[in-house]
């Protein structure tokens, strides 16, 4: 059933679901297979039981094969299947066996979870087979211990269209260290807006305050319709570093990037990730927006070109705009891969001699330099970073 958010104040922690959830190393992973005997037209209905490459869960599915097999002497090792560190089997008549000595593992203290998609997918599958009733697979469900992974939380938000759950995943992003985690966190804030029919995200949470643990900015955010975060990003002083996915990075997008950074004064490193296409070649509007960025922007630190292969046009192009801008603050400039060759690279001398604060220049796998040239660059820098 789908929840939609209609309260007019955002809500707290407390109103949103907690996520609980196991790491998938840590469950145990059931598994019915039926096998149709072309020689003999029978077929084999086997219960399988898996664990990942785990040496406690391992140690685990041992224990239950010894437990089992004192009644059951068909139950048999299937071997390794790429993610799992093996797996048994055993005919489906025993279920009852199986699913005793399984709930008495758990009982006897062992802490082992079995993962709750795939038993509801086991337990529906005997019955549809009527080798247990709707009673006895509730039963056996509600006494088994089973957790899920936060990857299927996840898909099940994305099922139900859950603008709760969403915010919550949100929420688990915002609180995890790291600049993935961020873009993630941005991500489902936006499902989250979408799965509450469009409510605005002022109505969902405290907007400035979640952005308070964002330091990460994507443009993959701006290839959305919803402009809502544009602005509190622009003034958040949080946000650290704009990173510009080229394969996503076009028209609108460029366009209310334009905008944030005008307003913005605390990002300090934009990083242009190159198109996932085999010719990784920056567009020309691209190029004109670094630009145009670099020809005001104050706050910005760090710019990263690397493999974008710009060429000498458009190196020389930012550059002529960042000797324009009066209060550049550019420290460091990574131009590893860059398709650069002399004209380009005498440009980045003339510039590094102009600009003392300039401290840091990456010039390696660009071919078409003359040595020559680029020891005068590295003599630079190293002169600069002794």
């Amino acid at each position: 059933m789908t929840l939609h958010l209609h309260s007019a104040k955002p809500p707290t922690f407390e109103d949103l679901p907690t996520l609980t959830f196991s790491n998938p190393n840590d469950l145990l992973y059931l598994d019915f297979k039926r096998v149709y005997h072309t020689n003999s037209f029978k077929k084999t209905d086997t219960l399988i039981i898996r664990s990942l490459r785990n040496p406690t869960l391992k140690k685990t599915v041992d224990s239950l094969k010894e437990s089992v097999f004192e009644h059951i002497p068909h139950f048999h090792y299937i071997g390794f299947d790429g993610r799992y560190a093996g797996h048994y089997g055993i005919s489906a008549k025993s279920h009852e066996i199986f699913f005793r000595a399984l709930q008495g593992l758990q009982v006897n203290g062992s802490s082992v979870c079995i993962e709750r998609r795939s038993l509801q997918k086991v337990l529906c599958l005997l019955q549809q087979c009527r080798y247990i009733t709707i009673e006895e697979a509730q039963r056996i469900s509600s006494t088994a211990q089973t957790s899920t992974t936060f990857d299927q939380i996840k898909g099940d938000a994305i099922t139900t269209k859950n603008p709760k759950m969403a915010l919550s995943i949100a929420y688990y992003y915002q609180s995890k260290p790291g600049n993935f985690h961020d873009v993630e966190a941005l991500e489902w804030l936006l499902r989250a807006r979408k799965y509450s029919k469009n409510q605005p995200l002022h109505e969902l949470l405290d907007l400035d305050e979640f952005l308070l643990n964002i330091t990460r900015f994507s443009s993959t955010i701006l290839s959305s319709t919803i402009t809502e975060l544009d602005e509190p990003i622009a003034r958040s002083s949080s946000t650290k570093e704009f990173y510009f996915d080229l394969h996503t990075f076009t028209g609108d997008a460029i366009k209310r990037a334009e905008q944030i950074l005008e307003k913005t004064q605390s990002i300090e490193r934009a990083v242009f990730a190159p198109p996932w296409t085999k010719v990784k070649i920056i567009q020309p509007e691209v190029v004109d927006f670094i630009a145009t960025v670099m020809k005001t922007n104050s706050s910005i630190t760090d710019l990263d070109l690397s493999e974008t292969q710009i060429g000498d046009k458009g190196i020389i192009s930012i550059i002529e705009a960042m000797e324009k801008n009066p209060n550049l603050k550019v420290k460091t400039l990574l131009l590893f891969a860059c398709c650069i060759s002399d004209s380009g690279a005498n440009k980045i001398i003339e510039f590094l001699k102009k600009r003392e604060e300039l401290s840091w220049v990456h010039i390696d796998k660009n071919p078409n330099i003359s040595p020559s040239l680029q020891d005068e660059i590295r003599a630079i820098v190293q002169k600069r970073n002794p």
